[in-house]
């Protein structure tokens, strides 16, 4: 350090000037460093925000210390009313016992767990929702926290309900029947019986008799008959009961004769395909069925007809506005005198069950998918803006100390510094923009994507090696992705964790299985205690696979290395 009382006023007031420009230029790279943050933060914010299912965190006492925008919107309550109340608060008394078990299998999983609730909405009705949740330790702080992501569910829950009770209707009027009525199986055993075919005699799991059946002439049947057959009977006060059961049902009941011309439907119906009885008794159930399906239909009344036994299925129909509905449908044969006589069809619209399943089902990919477009912008942002005014910077500093004289050996050593730390930022947005969004993935396929990434994680004490079965491009589509980053955290692992000095990567794809395997020369560790460990890595490996319907598996004991494993299904290996 120079002694400043030895220097003249010049000399000083240059040294306190050439520190004034070092300050001003590291407190212009905070500067930019904390705006590109806060950039970054609003970005991810905004993904958490307004995700399509609802998240909250919840501390040890699960009060809720984090929600998203969404979590708020389902529940009815602001978001600076929601923080710091109980969970518990928000779920319908007749479920608090549930939950109270469901977290503690929480606590003692490793992976996410699911459980359906009724949740309570501010000032609204409660409504079912599907929790997924998963317990997060911090060992440094010894702190836990229950991490939950939930979704609306309370139209298909209640149509599982609906189709219960209605179930439990159409029991109760069994019971009420004075008739023998019974259900059996293909090998005439019974699997179901009303009271009074009970009281005849009749018991479940045994082959059913005629004999055993009512008294009136109308319901005899031969022995050969008794396969999914409803008995008509012509007494005014049976079938008026029987009416009034029908046309409050839950369900669609249509009745039609063998050809299918339509002869009766109840109020379901009409609400259902928009016909309104008097008008549906001119039209044929083909006047309902898709082109397509006209041919399934008159095959299927076919084998009815002949006695055939068709199980309940799931298929098509057109209402009157043109809208195609998904409907459960289940054909029962009507018998009198022995003979099939008409048949009677239930049918549930499951228009609406089936899209909301399709959305669950797909939610995974949506929010995946949402994450890669996220990483590829910030990444565009880190290459073209970030990266380019560095580089800008840089030239700035070249000039600059350029024009400087040559005796003015200070600044050109401040200037070589800051070009020094330049090109350092300048590497490390690039290798950072890289890791975001890989376009040797985008661009070349997985298989030189693996390559590169396998490249760029070799140091001087860490050999990596890559092998395939003479791969060269394949593409899985938006597996690649999925396979990408369980790779790249697997190697992240190794670098941070492991103390290896040597790792294999291999790459096998047959038929209609890829196979991914990565194995090190590290220290090893308890694959049952990874759960206690720090992060969430192998936790968040494990659920990617999971998402592609993959399996991770791991090998690995203390001080002979680990082997990671990773087997995905495929349709077809596409080779370029």
């Amino acid at each position: 350090m120079v002694d400043a009382s030895a220097m003249t006023p010049e000399r000083l007031i240059e040294e306190l000037h050439i520190h004034q420009i070092e300050l001003e230029m590291q407190n212009e790279d905070l500067r930019l460093a904390r705006i590109n943050a806060e950039l970054l933060q609003a970005k991810y914010t905004d993904l958490y925000d307004f995700a399509p299912v609802g998240y909250l965190t919840l501390d040890e006492n699960l009060k809720i210390v984090e929600a998203n925008l969404t979590a708020t919107k389902l529940l009815g309550v602001e978001k600076s009313k929601m923080l710091h109340r109980l969970f518990t608060d928000f779920v319908d008394p007749g479920f608090q016992d549930i939950l109270y078990f469901f977290l503690v299998k929480v606590r003692k999983s490793n992976v996410h767990e699911s459980c359906e609730l009724k949740l309570k909405r501010s000032a609204e009705k409660p409504f079912y929702a599907l929790l997924d949740s998963m317990a997060i330790c911090d060992k440094e702080s010894m702190r836990s926290e229950i991490r939950i992501s939930f979704s609306d569910i309370n139209e298909s829950k209640l149509s599982v309900i609906a189709l219960k009770e209605s179930a439990d209707r159409n029991e109760m009027l069994l019971n009420l029947l004075p008739q023998s009525a019974v259900l059996v199986d293909s090998d005439r055993k019974v699997i179901a019986a009303n009271r009074a075919a009970r009281n005849r005699g009749v018991k479940l799991g045994e082959p059913c008799r005629a004999e055993n059946l009512a008294e009136h002439p109308f319901e005899a049947v031969r022995q050969e008959d008794l396969q999914n057959v409803g008995f008509l009977v012509d007494e005014d006060t049976y079938r008026q009961r029987l009416i009034t059961v029908i046309d409050d049902s839950n369900d669609a009941v249509c009745l039609m004769d063998l050809r299918g011309n339509i002869k009766a439907w109840n109020q379901m119906a009409e609400k259902m395909y928009g016909y309104p009885a008097a008008e549906a008794v001119k039209m044929s159930v083909f006047d309902l069925v898709p082109a397509r399906l006209k041919h399934q239909t008159s095959h299927l009344l076919s084998e009815i007809s002949a006695g055939v036994l068709v199980k309940p299925f799931e298929t098509r129909r057109v209402a009157r506005d043109g809208s195609v509905l998904d409907v459960c449908l289940k054909f029962t044969r009507m018998v009198q005198d022995g003979k099939i006589v008409a048949i009677a069809s239930t049918e549930r619209d499951i228009t609406s069950h089936n899209l909301l399943f399709a959305s669950l089902q797909d939610l995974p990919r949506r929010i995946i998918v949402a994450q890669e477009e996220e990483r590829s912008r910030i990444s565009q942002i880190l290459h073209a803006e970030f990266g380019q005014a560095l580089i800008a910077l840089k030239l700035f500093t070249v000039v600059t100390s350029s024009a400087l004289p040559e005796e003015n050996l200070l600044m050109r050593t401040v200037f070589d510094k800051i070009r020094a730390h330049l090109d350092k930022i300048i590497s490390d947005t690039r290798t950072l923009a890289h890791r975001l969004s890989p376009p040797g993935l985008k661009y070349v396929g997985l298989i030189p994507a693996i390559k590169e990434l396998v490249e760029s994680a070799m140091t001087e004490k860490l050999q990596v090696r890559f092998f395939h079965n003479d791969v060269d491009q394949a593409s899985f589509k938006e597996k690649d992705i999925i396979i990408y980053r369980i790779l790249q955290e697997a190697l992240q692992n190794i670098q941070k964790h492991s103390m290896a000095t040597q790792v294999r990567v291999n790459v096998i794809i047959k038929k209609t299985v890829f196979t991914l395997a990565v194995r090190d020369n590290g220290v090893g560790f308890d694959p049952s205690l990874a759960s206690s460990a720090k992060g969430l890595g192998l936790a968040l490996m494990a659920q990617q696979a999971a998402l592609i319907h993959g399996k991770l598996s791991i090998e690995s004991h203390k001080g002979k290395g680990t082997l990671l494993k990773v087997t995905v299904p495929i349709k077809e290996k596409k080779v370029v």
